[in-house]
């Protein structure tokens, strides 16, 4: 049986610790089928998507104008294929500001 008091095991929780620091701002997921999601483009270069389940005002999230473009493009056509493939995409998003930072298809 390991002592709380030992030194080792004191060291070891402290590097657990330490670790937990580098974690990135806390992020919110969803996994839905996006057949009635709507997509916009504004003109000034971000995309924006509404009617997810997220909390977000309207259920909307969206990449930023300032985003790469090869990534707005890939959500854009990730979105599309799934809403004809009757697939999952999962997203995963800053809750306070609601911009997304990253996306996938569901496996399945």
């Amino acid at each position: 049986m390991t002592s709380r008091k030992n030194p080792a095991w004191l060291a070891l929780g402290v590097s657990v610790l330490a670790g937990f620091s580098t974690i990135p701002a806390r992020a919110d997921s969803l996994e839905s089928n996006p057949t009635a999601w709507l997509l916009q483009d504004y003109l000034d270069g971000a995309v924006y998507v509404y009617h997810t389940s997220s909390p977000c005002i309207d259920g909307k999230l969206f990449i930023p104008a300032t985003g790469p473009a090869d990534a707005k493009n890939r959500f854009w056509s990730l979105v599309l294929s799934a809403k004809m493939s009757n697939k999952i995409v999962g997203i995963y998003y800053n809750p306070t500001t609601c911009e997304i930072n990253s996306f996938y298809l569901v496996p399945g």
